[in-house]
């Protein structure tokens, strides 16, 4: 099922509608859904459509002449070079418009490099009299970003380029339109926005049975995505994965990860920090109060994507088992765990929540010593701060008491105070005589405002 994607969408018709030639790079995250939206957007304009595979360049030149020769009347048409091969379509495209992907371009270049330079001359060579509209699309980020650089022989040749992001909670409904909102924040605190993965779910099915269809049981098909992907990524997979575990089991100070890794120099963990960072899997988290996030050193490591912080929680510790399609172990620590782990997406969406409705200055979270702050902005003048709570029990005056504590401990004097809580508020929070606002999130609206003292959530108000 193709959702969404209706602005990314737009955006390419645009490209095609123009009369002047088009380059434009796409790429992402592998399975984000980058060739679905290409094939999606041309749906009825059939274009020259060759995806890049990882195979010898000859027979890669091969299988590419094949597509482009299917473009001409004439029969047997064969390329010996990449250079008569691309020519040919700068050529027909002089006489027609002409739509070209080259999806999982990256693979087509990795052995036959020379594709980029020949690309170059021909843009600069047929930019006034050519129809093209050519798509360059990958998921290796690293390449993909580095057609952007400088020193890159298509710099300044593109004429657009989109980063496809993983689809944001609110698009969940599209997917899953008999489950609660309750439910939704489950998978995706599992499987993120990604389309390939949130189409995986049998949609009868219970949590716990989904997860084991897809991660435990014998032929599931995400038992070794994360591997996967890291083995199509990166150099020394090995290595990356014992960061990728070590900060999805709390290792979120650079120190922290190098001792959980053997390195006994940090600096020697900044290159690998980085590449999973360029890969959207790993993030960084500074204080929102610091000046410049880039020179802070107050800075904490995060699992970024979705799939990666589950499996390398739940999964990972038991793959031996999990290999054999057996799942006690992982169905024990769910049993126990998953509540606290789905509490982390809920926290990150709630300050998603208020930052739509609030539109603050900035908005994040706040940690001292060992003292931390779930929700903590400024938005005009104002400070707030704010605890968020994913249990079953309504919220009451202890979070609240909780919260005035950790402030004064961390010396924090806020002017607003919020309260966010997966089911609800006990009457006593009500009737208190201070700056308050409570957010539920209710199992058929979804967020709900409850109290709302001086229209702190509405930006509306402050127009």
């Amino acid at each position: 099922m193709f959702h969404n994607r209706e602005m990314e969408r737009r955006a390419l018709e645009e490209i095609v509608r123009s009369n002047k030639m088009e380059v434009f790079l796409l790429y992402g995250r592998r399975r984000v859904g980058k060739t679905a939206l290409l094939r999606n957007a041309f749906d009825y304009e059939k274009p020259l459509f060759y995806t890049g595979k990882r195979i010898a360049a000859t027979e890669q030149l091969k299988q590419f002449s094949q597509v482009v020769a299917s473009m001409f009347p004439v029969a047997g048409i064969r390329f010996e070079t990449w250079q008569d091969a691309l020519q040919a379509i700068f050529e027909l495209s002089a006489k027609e418009p002409l739509i070209v992907v080259l999806d999982e371009f990256p693979y087509m270049v990795e052995n036959a490099t020379e594709i980029v330079s020949i690309l170059q001359a021909l843009i600069d060579t047929y930019e006034m009299k050519s129809q093209l509209k050519l798509f360059l699309c990958g998921s290796s980020m690293s390449f993909m970003e580095g057609l952007l650089s400088s020193d890159n022989p298509l710099f300044g040749r593109k004429t657009g380029y989109m980063k496809l992001r993983p689809l944001s909670f609110k698009h969940l409904p599209l997917f899953f339109p008999d489950r609660d909102y309750h439910q939704l924040m489950d998978l995706y605190a599992i499987l993120g926005g990604i389309p390939l993965y949130l189409n995986l779910p049998d949609r009868p099915s219970g949590l716990l049975e989904n997860i084991d269809k897809l991660f435990i049981s014998l032929g599931a098909p995400l038992k070794e995505e994360p591997l996967f992907i890291l083995m199509q990524e990166l150099r020394e997979p090995a290595f990356y994965q014992s960061i990728i575990e070590a900060v999805a089991n709390g290792c979120h100070k650079t120190n922290e990860i190098a001792s959980r890794v053997g390195l006994n120099d940090t600096r020697k963990l900044q290159p690998y920090l980085k590449t999973l960072q360029s890969l959207n899997l790993v993030k960084t988290e500074t204080l929102p109060v610091e000046g410049n996030p880039k020179r802070t050193r107050n800075i904490r490591y995060v699992v970024q994507d979705h799939l990666f912080r589950f499996w390398y929680y739940f999964i990972f510790p038991y793959f031996e088992d999990v290999e054999r399609g057996e799942g006690n172990r992982v169905k024990s620590k769910l049993d126990g765990q998953f509540a606290s782990f789905v509490a982390y997406e809920f926290e990150e969406q709630a300050r998603i929540a208020i930052k739509e409705l609030a539109q603050p200055d900035t908005i994040g979270q706040y940690w001292k010593a060992n003292e931390e702050i779930d929700i903590y902005g400024r938005k005009g003048r104002a400070v707030f701060v704010g605890e968020v709570k994913w249990t079953n029990k309504r919220v009451g005056m202890t979070l609240l008491t909780e919260l005035k504590r950790k402030c004064a401990s961390m010396g924090l004097a806020p002017d607003h105070t919020l309260l966010v809580s997966k089911n609800g508020f006990e009457p006593s929070l009500f009737s208190l005589n201070e700056n308050l606002s409570l957010l539920s999130f209710d199992k058929v609206e979804g967020w709900k405002i409850e109290r709302d003292d001086h229209a702190f959530l509405d930006s509306r108000e402050h127009e």
